[in-house]
């Protein structure tokens, strides 16, 4: 499966609580539960959520290249989504993008950094929809996991309806780290997927424990270590630190 990772476990959980330390604030409001996004919702909502994201996106390691082609699309991006959010374009998503020109429609392309060029007849409804939001807003429409950008599958953790205080305590763990730390972190959770066998849904619904969830990929990666060739022992070390970390931040959340 080919994934492009956002910005996250063969461990699927539940809203049981885990040894009683699953904090209230880590279960979803209502509000969570129904927008199956942490995005900003609202008039101008996907403006701000972008201003947010490009702000964040320029402080990683991205290539000078990429830096610019965000920069020179930036303001007609934001253009669009503000149209799209007006319009409210997510109810006909595919709609929207066939009154778009083709130039309209490479705008989106370059800002979300895809391949092909996008044809609205070719879309699902979900990859529709997260074209006209900002990047790191995704929704999941059809919960299986995975966000359908245009028509690439992406996956992000935190998934998109995480209550708001699993997403801060992730910001908190992964602030100031490099981007390969935060990608170490974030693989301790990504769905396998083994050719011939069904795999388990990759969505985690609001109700998620993401504590215990935390707390079996830490056991994992524990369990995992004697078995580890010396060239893995540093990676291990530094996957389990992070958790460790990451566990903390949720349990004072």
């Amino acid at each position: 499966m080919n994934i492009s990772s956002s910005v996250s476990s063969s461990f699927e959980t539940t809203s049981e609580q885990a040894s009683g330390l699953t904090c209230s604030r880590l279960a979803a409001s209502d509000a969570e539960k129904s927008a199956g996004s942490g995005a900003a919702e609202g008039v101008d909502g996907q403006r701000a959520e972008f201003r947010a994201w490009m702000a964040k996106y320029f402080q990683r390691g991205i290539s000078g290249e990429r830096r610019e082609e965000v920069e020179h699309y930036a303001a007609q991006f934001e253009q669009l989504i503000q149209r799209a959010e007006q319009s409210n374009a997510e109810a006909a998503p595919e709609e929207f993008l066939r009154g778009l020109s083709s130039d309209e429609r490479e705008v989106l392309r370059h800002m979300h950094a895809l391949a092909d060029a996008i044809d609205p007849e070719k879309l699902s409804e979900e990859g529709a929809i997260n074209l006209l939001r900002s990047p790191g807003s995704a929704r999941d429409v059809d919960r299986d996991g995975f966000q359908m950008v245009g028509k690439a599958k992406t996956w992000t953790f935190p998934p998109p309806d995480a209550p708001a205080a699993v997403k801060q305590a992730w910001e908190d763990t992964t602030r100031g780290l490099s981007d390969s730390d935060v990608f170490l972190l974030q693989g301790s959770f990504l769905p396998i997927s083994i050719s011939g066998y069904e795999s388990p849904s990759a969505y985690r619904g609001a109700d998620t424990d993401y504590l215990r969830l935390v707390r079996d990929a830490l056991a994992g990666a524990e369990y995992a270590r004697p078995f580890d060739q010396p060239w893995q022992v540093e990676t291990r070390n530094r996957q389990i630190a992070l958790l460790k970390d990451l566990i903390s931040h949720l349990e004072s959340a």
